[in-house]
């Protein structure tokens, strides 16, 4: 993968240098591209490189090999057969991160997916401790720079998180708050709706049934000022489906279409410029809690 990726990077930087000189442009080492590549040429004038640890484990640090599930990822997915298989992918990501960083020293910087997180619209804590501690690994390696990903689903799920990131990448003191499960939750959330959300997200981690699909839908319709309704929607649809204790019958073609792909997004990347995806998605959720509430 990574040889195959390589002639398209060089015939790129080439064009580029060649048609617009003005410009600085960079490249994604990502799945199936973390090994170094033979020819280095293409990869010498860009301005940055960005490392994505796409495959890391958030709950642990990179480096960690407490990630024991991940074992061997990296050789199957997204290495090379050469990778030791005991390496789990937070180790793997490291070295990997090291070997570029040395090769291309102050130009490589990192993307973090820190989409779990805000998982269903609620921030989650238990990952929190491990970005800090990148961050300090992060500036012994002279990594310039990191790139933390969170589109899905609302910016507020991740506000406690990029505080305590913000500050830390400032180099003030921070203290992670600790995750203890026995803790209520009404304690360390206040808004109402933000509350509602995740107990909702709690029940629906341990049950599926008919009266919850109804009322999470309902409340995700009511709230998609503050939530992401859509992507919300759309994973406890699915997941109902996939268990049988919802039916739709006679959908239109739209809703088959969202429920039939895998991703939200895929399904809202078709939606034509001329109509307002926000109205589209609705009205198929709509359609969904309508048509699950005819076939009960």
């Amino acid at each position: 993968q990574q040889e195959r990726w390589t002639p398209f990077i060089e015939r790129f930087a080439k064009a580029v240098q060649e048609n617009r000189p003005d410009l600085a442009f960079e490249t994604d080492i990502y799945i199936h591209r973390y090994e170094l590549p033979e020819n280095l040429s293409g990869f010498s004038g860009m301005e940055r490189l960005m490392f994505d640890t796409f495959p890391r484990t958030a709950a642990f640090p990179l480096g960690s090999t407490c990630d024991v599930s991940t074992q061997g990822f990296m050789q199957k997915y997204y290495g090379t057969p050469e990778d030791p298989f005991e390496l789990t992918a937070n180790d793997a990501m490291l070295q990997k991160l090291k070997v570029w960083n040395r090769t291309f020293p102050g130009k490589v910087y990192l993307h973090e997916n820190v989409m779990r997180q805000g998982l269903f619209g609620n921030y989650q804590p238990g990952c929190t401790a491990s970005y800090l501690e990148d961050l300090k690994k992060f500036r012994e390696l002279g990594i310039p720079g990191v790139c933390f990903e969170a589109f899905e689903p609302g910016y507020g799920a991740f506000a406690g998180l990029f505080e305590l990131l913000s500050k830390a990448m400032k180099g003030e003191e921070v203290v992670c708050p600790p995750e203890d499960p026995d803790q209520p939750i009404e304690r360390y959330i206040t808004d109402p709706v933000q509350l509602k959300n995740q107990q909702l997200y709690a029940r629906f981690r341990q049950e599926s049934s008919f009266a919850l699909f109804c009322e999470y839908m309902e409340f995700v319709l009511e709230h998609e000022e503050c939530l992401d309704t859509f992507y919300i929607g759309c994973r406890v649809a699915k997941s109902h489906l996939a268990s049988g204790k919802v039916k739709f019958s006679k959908l239109s073609p739209e809703a088959v279409k969202m429920l039939e792909l895998r991703k939200p997004w895929d399904f809202m990347e078709d939606i034509p410029d001329s109509e307002d995806p926000r109205l589209v998605c609705r009205t198929i959720l709509k359609e969904l809690l309508q048509k699950s509430y005819e076939n009960q």
